[in-house]
């Protein structure tokens, strides 16, 4: 927050950049920056619940990162880390743990301190883009695009890392700019991959809904699948290998409680 207030654009103040503002950290895309946030979100909200220590450190994490986001202006990123928090305090409020005054004392000490961060760096830019009339301009011509991409080569697709010179050809507008990637990361991989790694990476999303329910700290995972609808985050190598670490973690967690149910100590 502060090299975002202060920085006119530069990473962590050295690096210059095409852009003046709205850069958080080396993330030079709100999006993504918000999508690193819904992957590590979990972790303090979790802790904030459960940790026996610690739970107002915990609580002042959670709610610092959600107030980033917002100041952020990342529309799908601010509803996405919004649910994602929702959906784990409501997972803890009605889960065995703490008593419930603990519980309730936990919810309001994340809710409190999330308003305060959030007063702190401000919304009005994040409100102001919320007002936009179509928010899907242009996004919404590029899906249109990326399926009739797919329809032509559903099986092999057009080969990987080929989106932004297969593109032009079933491009629906230009406004002399490049188009890199499709804005929806799940269009993308149909084709370039076709439907076969769509299928793949949708059983890959599918399985880490499921072990997050067993995980709640876990749920990031399926946030930034969700996320993935309207931007492209996991075609960025940090993200999509964050992801994977997350993934590997649960895929851990699943482990152990199979061979717990087994007997296996």
């Amino acid at each position: 927050m502060v090299q975002l207030f202060s920085s006119g654009g530069e990473v962590f103040w050295l690096f210059p950049t095409q852009y003046k503002e709205f850069v958080v950290g080396p993330f030079l895309n709100r999006d993504h920056y918000a999508c690193f946030i819904e992957l590590v979100l979990p972790l303090a909200v979790v802790e904030a619940f459960w940790s026996r220590r610690n739970k107002v450190a915990y609580a002042a994490m959670a709610a610092a990162m959600v107030a980033t986001v917002i100041a952020g202006a990342s529309r799908a990123g601010t509803m996405v880390v919004t649910l994602e928090a929702g959906a784990i305090s409501l997972a803890a409020m009605w889960g065995r743990g703490p008593g419930t005054g603990t519980r309730v004392a936990s919810l309001l000490r994340i809710v409190a301190l999330a308003g305060v961060f959030t007063a702190v760096v401000g919304w009005e830019v994040l409100w102001q883009r919320f007002q936009d009339p179509d928010p899907f301009k242009f996004r919404r011509e590029m899906a249109i695009s990326s399926v009739a991409m797919v329809r032509d080569r559903p099986w092999m697709g057009f080969g990987l890392g080929t989106y932004e010179s297969a593109y032009p050809e079933y491009a629906l507008f230009d406004i002399g700019l490049r188009v890199n990637h499709a804005h929806n990361d799940w269009l993308e991989w149909a084709a370039e991959g076709g439907i076969p790694l769509f299928l793949l990476l949708g059983f890959v999303a599918l399985w880490s809904a499921r072990a997050a329910w067993q995980a709640p700290w876990g749920v990031g995972v399926v946030a930034v699948f969700v996320h993935s609808t309207v931007d492209y985050p996991l075609h960025r190598p940090a993200l999509s290998a964050w992801l994977f670490v997350v993934l590997g973690a649960l895929a851990a967690k699943a482990q152990e409680q199979r061979e717990g149910r087994g007997g296996v100590g």
